[in-house]
């Protein structure tokens, strides 16, 4: 036998290893292609909600002091900047650091609300018997003070019901900010 003939099978026997191997890839990509067309594909939710900041214009430097209350418990919150600028809580209160204090007062600065409603009927068909659940007041460096009045969360439960200094129409604020504003009143006014 020749050296070319033994050479031969050898050739003729990778070829058909790569022509197998080939239609085993064309194979899988086949039943994965197949697979693929019988899942449902996903969906992933969008928020169609446009958020509005209650005071577009606020600053956190621009606020001197926060005051978080709770009419119907008493309950109240006070922090206040220090002459350094820092933001100072109560001694009682647990924030050696500022970190609670500067995070509410970012979070009153960004407020959210979705939806402004006129407001019509009884007050108290939005929580507020008389004043609500929470009482957000903000003292301004010239002076000047904004107040959120808080009422109950809408049927859907994602906003609150909110009326904002002396403005005639119901806001819808975002409930975690409110809910946020709420767990810091508590946690600071708990008794230790």
């Amino acid at each position: 036998m020749s050296k070319r003939a033994a050479a031969r099978p050898s050739i003729t026997s990778g070829f058909r290893t790569f022509i197998i191997l080939a239609m085993l890839f064309v194979g899988l990509a086949l039943v994965i292609t197949l697979q693929n067309q019988n899942q449902p594909s996903i969906i992933l939710p969008t928020s169609e909600a446009t958020f509005f900041r209650v005071f577009p214009e606020l600053a956190v430097l621009d606020m001197d002091a926060i005051r978080l209350r709770a009419p119907e418990t008493g309950a109240e919150w006070i922090i206040a900047r220090g002459e350094d600028g820092e933001w100072i809580a109560p001694d009682e209160a647990p924030d050696p650091d500022g970190i609670i204090a500067r995070s509410v007062a970012r979070t009153i600065a960004l407020l959210p609300y979705t939806r402004v409603v006129p407001f019509a009927g009884e007050r108290a068909a939005y929580g507020f018997t008389p004043e609500g659940i929470l009482s957000i007041e903000v003292l301004m460096n010239d002076g000047s003070g904004h107040i959120v009045a808080v009422g109950i969360r809408t049927t859907a439960a994602t906003d609150y019901f909110a009326f904002i200094d002396e403005r005639t129409e119901l806001y819808l604020i975002d409930r975690a900010p409110i809910d946020f504003l709420i767990a810091i009143l508590r946690e600071q006014t708990a008794p230790a």
